[in-house]
């Protein structure tokens, strides 16, 4: 017989956790579960994650509860370690009634799982995914892999920011796999149907329909089986179905470690390169995916689209001709400058409020790099609404409806300018997180380039 049990306190009868005041239960995952509390203090609402059930204290006795509490903490501190906007922050780590607890940031809004299961196939939910890449980048970039990305771990708030959360099985890319056990054997093919989660049972961790194959077959975990598991989630957001067809454990573990996809259904009119991107992402060989989440992020959102050859000296030379017969004929351009509209979102008033911000060479240093980097945005801001104008308007190569798809993109990669440049503005102090964000959430501009 095992140890005994560790005494379990159920957070429903309690009033506190700590200084908080528990409002109410809000969700269950894998460790452990979440509950709404209030912080008196900070008057804050936050979330407190706590272990999972009295179950969990018979089945695994009081040293396996011990692992646990000790998986909790370690939760917190990887959390701690990750200041970024797509990653779920922590506010505290404690202990009350004998049990570990966290308190996290409460995020008001709905799983990318239950985002899922509203929308229609397609690649509405891209941008989403996208936010939850720069997550998981962030934390590649601290070490860290998350070894159970699914969409249920991942929330879009109602500012439409979404947080990766649940590193509860997250370690550091170097650590001893022996640490936290990896899939050693199959699970029994008597479970007709796919858990949710297997966190905590014997050797198992992960989530089966998520699972890469070097998880599968007992490696450590690395950053490629965290792309591996994004783009099986993306492909069930996109197509709403899974990329690889199992009932049970056993049956997903053969299709992902044979790589056998399911042909997407046809008609949903997915790009190629987005279907390309995944296809690549859910290889078997951990060294034909991408190199990086960055890399996948890149091909995902596909390649800069570029007018011929020829039609660039076309288009100039038929720009020379009208410019020249403006002039002559005093005529006035058919096209307004851009420039007032773009100072509206990036100008030297703003750039030199940015570059205020800097309270160490380092800062002044990166702060300018970004100031460029932004300079250069503009001007190709400008360039590419210029040359949209001319194309319809001055060159007569480009249809109207072309000219306005171009030019809503423009608006848009405006507006979201002006959003990251009033969102540092507001900062009091910028760190290496926002800067990286701030270059991530532009719109990239090659996608408002002509078809």
């Amino acid at each position: 017989m095992g140890a005994p049990a560790a005494p379990y306190h159920d957070p429903g009868s309690w009033r506190e956790i700590g200084r908080y005041l528990v409002l109410r239960k809000i969700g269950e995952g894998g460790m452990g579960s979440v509950y709404l509390a209030y912080d008196p203090e900070l008057d804050r609402r936050i979330a407190i994650k706590l272990l999972r059930t009295p179950k969990l204290s018979r089945k695994i006795g009081r040293r396996g509860l011990d692992d646990e509490q000790r998986r909790l903490r370690r939760e917190a501190q990887i959390l701690a370690r990750l200041s970024h906007p797509n990653v779920v922050a922590v506010h505290d780590v404690g202990e009350h009634a004998g049990q570990v607890f966290i308190g996290m940031e409460y995020v008001e809004g709905l799983t990318l799982a239950e985002k899922i299961e509203y929308a229609e196939p397609g690649i509405e939910l891209l941008p989403d995914f996208l936010q939850a890449a720069k997550g998981l980048i962030a934390a590649h970039g601290v070490g860290l892999v998350h070894r159970d990305f699914k969409p249920e771990n991942a929330v879009v708030g109602t500012d439409g920011r979404v947080r990766v959360m649940d590193f509860g099985l997250a370690r550091d890319s170097d650590e001893d796999p022996a640490i936290i056990p990896a899939v050693t054997a199959l699970p029994g093919t008597e479970q007709l149907t796919l858990p949710a989660s297997t966190v905590g049972d014997g050797d198992v961790v992960g989530t089966p329909r998520y699972m890469s194959p070097e998880q599968w077959a007992g490696e450590p975990a690395t950053t490629a089986s965290d792309q591996f598991s994004f783009c099986v989630a993306l492909w069930r957001a996109i197509f709403q179905e899974w990329p690889f067809e199992a009932t049970d454990p056993t049956s997903v573990a053969i299709a992902v470690s044979r790589g056998v996809v399911t042909p997407p259904p046809r008609g949903i009119g997915v790009p190629r390169h987005v279907q390309a991107a995944l296809l690549r992402g859910l290889s078997v060989d951990p060294a034909k995916r991408f190199e990086s989440m960055e890399a996948l992020v890149e091909a995902l959102r596909g390649p800069p689209r570029r007018r011929p050859y020829f039609a660039f000296f076309a288009g100039a030379a038929a720009a020379s001709l009208a410019l020249v017969a403006g002039i002559s004929l005093g005529a006035q351009s058919p096209c307004p400058d851009p420039e007032p509209e773009l100072e509206s979102a990036w100008n030297a008033e703003r750039r030199a409020s940015l570059l205020d911000k800097a309270s160490s060479p380092s800062d002044a240093a990166a702060l300018g790099e970004l100031a460029g980097h932004l300079d250069d945005y503009g001007d190709r801001w400008l360039d590419q609404h210029r040359d949209s104008c001319a194309a319809t308007r001055v060159r007569g190569e480009q249809s109207r409806a072309v000219m306005d798809d171009r030019m809503a993109c423009l608006d848009e990669a405006r507006q979201r300018l002006d959003q990251v440049v009033g969102s540092l503005a507001a900062k009091d102090r910028i760190d290496a997180a926002d800067l990286q964000d701030a270059r991530l959430s532009l719109v990239e501009l090659s996608g408002c380039d002509a078809p």
